[in-house]
């Protein structure tokens, strides 16, 4: 029915058109790419979306060069949704323009295009970068680690989140000032990092990032405790219980679970509950059931009648 969903193509409906590009991601016909290309030039920015989301999931040389065409689309989803499927495909063609994607001005492209880079084996800065390399060779350490340095703030980030996902405990020392004197992408590699080394030391710096402006940072932050497993971040976490965001709520009864799996019911808990109870009047809504639902849990454990 390839012919059907080119006449929805044609429609002045975005509707209609979203749902062409849709039937078209599970066609085989060799007409459905050809058509799903030409959507990448919609004028909607949903559709193009859309488009690229299909697109991913073909490999081909075609849809690798829209693909890196889609990198300089106007919105910004559009572009994210290009260099996610760009480091899933993992054809090393990609490498140049990816480069290109970590000065994009949306931060969070620049971290995406960091992992999408990391899949693919980046180069050190400064070597060839362009879609001729045939076998770009597994970035190493030491490059990274003079990456931290680099003048260019996008490849210190780029740097930062390989180094991150090596998990190398000895760089530890490089990863401890990123905590408290760079931005959210920096803030969240160091916690990835953290997390990945297991060191319950590095619970006390890592305690912070908690309360971080950046929502990614502080679900990251819960996570990384939860792996750390230091009791001295239960209180702490208990507080998280009540962040304005579900994903970093559930992050942190995730990592609660994972240290103490009664924390509820845990003497320690007791300071922190006191600290849960004028959340109850809260007037933003979020806040105030976040609050009545973790001193639930907490008295429910203690076999308690609620407050």
């Amino acid at each position: 029915m390839v012919w059907l969903e080119n006449l929805r193509l044609c429609s002045d409906s975005v509707t209609m058109r979203l749902k062409a590009v849709e039937k078209l991601a599970g066609e085989r016909h060799p007409r459905a790419l050809e058509l799903l290309l030409k959507s990448l030039k919609d004028t909607d920015e949903d559709v193009r979306c859309a488009a690229v989301l299909a697109i991913g999931n073909i490999h081909s040389p075609e849809t690798v060069n829209a693909l890196m065409t889609a990198l300089a689309d106007p919105y910004r989803e559009v572009r994210v949704a290009a260099v996610t499927a760009l480091g899933r495909l993992g054809d090393r063609r990609a490498v140049g323009a990816l480069l290109r994607s970590l000065r994009d001005p949306e931060a969070r492209i620049r971290v995406f295009a960091t992992a999408a880079l990391h899949k693919l084996g980046w180069r050190k800065p400064g070597e060839p970068d362009t879609a001729e390399i045939a076998n770009p060779a597994p970035v190493d350490a030491a490059s990274l680690l003079e990456g931290l340095n680099d003048p260019d703030p996008n490849v210190r980030v780029a740097s930062a989140h390989m180094l991150a996902g090596q998990g190398d405990a000895s760089h530890s020392a490089w990863f401890l000032p990123l905590l408290g004197n760079e931005g959210f992408e920096m803030h969240l590699a160091a916690a990835t990092y953290f997390g990945k080394i297991k060191d319950a030391h590095f619970a006390f710096s890592l305690l912070p990032l908690l309360t971080d402006e950046d929502i990614d940072v502080r679900a990251a932050t819960a996570c990384a405790l939860g792996e750390l497993r230091n009791p001295a971040a239960i209180d702490p976490l208990v507080m998280a219980l009540i962040d304005q965001v579900a994903t970093v709520r559930q992050a942190a009864e995730v990592a609660l679970e994972k240290i103490d799996p009664s924390w509820a019911a845990s003497e320690s808990v007791r300071k922190a509950s006191a600290k849960l109870k004028p959340f109850l009047n809260d007037h933003r809504p979020v806040i105030n059931s976040a609050a009545a639902e973790a001193l639930s849990k907490i008295n429910a454990a203690r076999n308690t009648v609620p407050a």
